[in-house]
């Protein structure tokens, strides 16, 4: 596996979590 698109994917997933949290 590689840690470039690994790490990326994780990387939005946050940012879009966080956002969520903050919105709710």
């Amino acid at each position: 596996m590689l840690k470039t698109p690994y790490t990326e994917l994780p990387s939005k997933a946050e940012y879009i979590n966080k956002r969520n949290i903050y919105n709710i």
